[in-house]
């Protein structure tokens, strides 16, 4: 088993585990937990923050995110920028708190929790945990939730299809050894720049390629969510698979699928 993004030391906790929990302006703690970490962000987050600030994804990655690389993997990760002149925090924090609150990460979403995946023979298994940082007062006090309760209060789908194929692709790549930078470089195009994603798939060679024909790739011109999940279909078939006829069929499995993400 491989594991990533996990507290060891922590118990696991089931969706009907409980715990007690309150956060807001009220609170002498508030926003500290916005200002003491690094905050990952998914596929699914720049999607949702990028449509929310009205900006394209390659502009959004410029302005607000930071790129790192995954030390197992080799593959990109990306994170929101700190503001200047600090080495962690979030830049859509204010003293009246969230300024992209709609839309915020997943790991915003979750906290007081946090997930964690492991890659097993049968697939990706996902844990949950919480967080007990020194500085969060909320956890003392506060309405009593569920687990189930609380991601669902907060809009967070723990079988979300998106962040799911980006942790297995992590995770599996990781087992392969290191990726190379023409792989790093797709997989930040296609997880991350999903504008850009979207020249290269229509404007480029890449249906000649695949064996595409224009009308089959035009619904994602402007479906985006149909466009991520081509895009990660893409990035999970091209690092598995050198065939192109493989990575096509799996690329058109993608295009008939249904459902956000």
């Amino acid at each position: 088993m491989l594991t990533l993004f996990q507290n060891e030391d922590s118990p696991t906790l089931t969706e009907e585990s409980r715990f007690t929990f309150l956060c807001g302006p009220g609170m002498p703690c508030f926003n500290q937990c916005c200002q003491a970490g690094l905050i990952v962000l998914n596929p699914g987050d720049v999607l949702r923050l990028k449509r929310f600030l009205q900006v394209s994804s390659s502009e959004f990655l410029r302005r607000y995110a930071v790129r790192e690389t995954e030390a197992r993997s080799g593959l990109p990760l990306v994170f929101l920028r700190p503001p200047r002149g600090q080495e962690t925090g979030c830049p859509f924090v204010s003293e009246a708190g969230c300024r992209v609150y709609e839309a915020r990460p997943d790991a915003c979403r979750l906290f007081p929790l946090a997930q964690g995946s492991v890659l097993t023979p049968t697939g990706l298994r996902d844990r949950l945990y919480l967080r007990q940082p020194s500085y969060c007062l909320g956890l003392a006090a506060g309405q009593e939730w569920t687990v189930a309760d609380w991601m669902a209060a907060q809009g967070f789908d723990p079988a979300d299809p998106r962040r799911r194929a980006w942790v297995s692709l992590l995770l599996t790549q990781a087992l392969s050894g290191p990726a190379t930078p023409d792989q790093q470089d797709l997989f930040y195009l296609a997880a991350y720049d999903l504008d850009n994603f979207r020249a290269f798939v229509l404007t480029s060679a890449f249906p000649a390629v695949y064996g595409f024909p224009a009308e089959a790739l035009a619904p994602l011109a402007d479906d985006e969510e149909a466009l991520l999940r081509f895009a990660l279909a893409y990035i999970t078939a091209t690092l598995e698979e050198d065939e192109p006829s493989l990575v096509r069929e799996a690329l058109r499995e993608a295009l008939l699928a249904e459902g956000p993400g």
